[in-house]
């Protein structure tokens, strides 16, 4: 289960539709899209989403 204290976002409520990886307008720099990094969370792959550069090419858009 994803903490949603650290964040205060349920990223266990993501369907994994990919509208936020479509709109996304970095998404072709990253090596994870947005909705992969959403799945990535929710199975605890926090080690391997922190050695990627998509978390610091995230340009916080909130684009959906």
């Amino acid at each position: 289960m994803t903490d949603v204290r650290m964040s205060g976002i349920n990223t266990e409520a993501c369907f994994q539709c990919q509208k936020c990886s479509a709109g996304c307008p970095v998404a072709l720099h990253m090596d994870y899209k947005p909705h992969q990094v959403m799945q990535m969370l929710a199975l605890g792959m926090y080690d391997r989403l922190l050695a990627c550069r998509t978390i610091w090419v995230c340009a916080s858009c909130y684009s959906v």
